[in-house]
């Protein structure tokens, strides 16, 4: 039987479709590049290809987009009637959670998949992103840890799974192994998004801007293509080291340009980004009010500010926006934060 680039079998699947299904799961897995459209190609070249439509599928689930959600479950149908292999049938049990909104039992049933299938980069990911959602950081962390001794380093994705762990280390704390592995996971995948955010949490949170300054623009080039599907949250992540060494200006160049240019069409992602860069700090460099009535943006921004989403911090910095208090959370409270790390 057919099998993808860490050794699955695949239902379905063709010696064309296999290739075009393997980049779609290394753009997923990187966050860059057109996974959506590599997995309909893959479609359209093998129709009874299941995990081409259970990668799409996938794409669409962590988007945490009602939306896109819809799109989910009309693939996991598709996907419900054709010939499934075991490792196929526990990415339609879980993502069939995921359409009715259970994401803890979307994962529990992965967590145990994966015990199994140690290889199988469309799990790993589907399992993080989800708790991530959930605040589960430390179990992105210890499934990763879990899986990572049964890889060797020459092993196709090892990076990504490497970079994965990074970013659990990093959410739990442990700042010094997260840095360490990010760098070396970013090394083997020079374009993923997970190794380069992670080490931007590290420089945030070790109170190193000038540290994490100098690591975005050694690599800007590999970051801020138009193929990179998180660009704006790179940008906001510079933005908010120029913020902490009272650059202002060159915090608002970056919101009122690149954070904008990059999502043209689509302006949640910008809003959502913005609402944490502009309204905590324009205050500070203008003299204005941070918020006005109703908890709209009072702030003068160069070009119109979009409304602005709730937002808290981990370091118990003041949310602002609708339905924000104004008060400061608690240390170690993300239940507000989450949308934006």
């Amino acid at each position: 039987m057919i099998q993808d680039a860490q050794g699955h079998d695949l239902s379905g699947a063709t010696a064309e479709a296999v290739t075009t299904y393997d980049q779609a799961v290394r753009a997923f897995n990187l966050v860059h590049g057109d996974a959506i459209g590599l997995f309909d190609k893959a479609c359209q070249n093998a129709p009874d290809f299941a995990m081409a439509y259970l990668g799409k599928a996938w794409v669409f689930a962590l988007a945490n987009d009602p939306g896109l959600m819809t799109q989910t479950a009309a693939l996991v149908e598709t996907a419900r009637h054709l010939t499934l292999n075991e490792r196929e049938q526990a990415h339609l049990a879980a993502l069939s959670h995921l359409v009715q909104g259970a994401r803890a039992a979307a994962v529990a049933v992965l967590d145990r998949h994966l015990m199994r299938y140690p290889f199988d980069l469309v799990a790993h990911q589907g399992a993080a992103v989800t708790d991530g959602f959930l605040g589960r950081f430390p179990w992105v962390r210890d499934r990763s840890a879990r899986a990572l001794p049964f890889w060797s380093k020459d092993q196709p994705g090892y990076g990504a799974l490497l970079a994965m762990h990074g970013f659990g280390l990093e959410e739990a704390g442990d700042y010094a192994r997260a840095e360490d592995e990010s760098r070396a996971a970013a090394e083997l995948e020079p374009l993923s998004f997970w190794p380069h955010h992670t080490v931007a949490h590290v420089m945030e949170m070790t109170g190193r801007p000038e540290d994490g300054l100098g690591w975005m623009t050694a690599r800007e080039a590999l970051w801020s293509t138009p193929g990179h599907m998180n660009q704006v949250h790179i940008w906001w992540h510079k933005a908010l080291f120029h913020l902490e060494l009272g650059q202002f200006d060159a915090a608002l160049a970056i919101y009122d340009g690149p954070m904008r240019d990059a999502t043209p069409g689509r302006p949640q992602p910008y809003q959502r980004h913005g609402a944490a860069v502009a309204p905590r700090y324009i205050g500070v460099r203008y003299r204005r009010p941070l918020v006005g009535a109703g908890g709209s943006v009072a702030g003068p921004c160069r070009r119109e500010m979009p409304c602005v989403h709730r937002y808290t911090r981990r370091d118990g910095r003041i949310g602002v926006g609708p339905g924000s208090t104004g008060r400061a959370t608690a240390p170690g409270d993300e239940r507000d934060g989450r949308q934006c790390r």
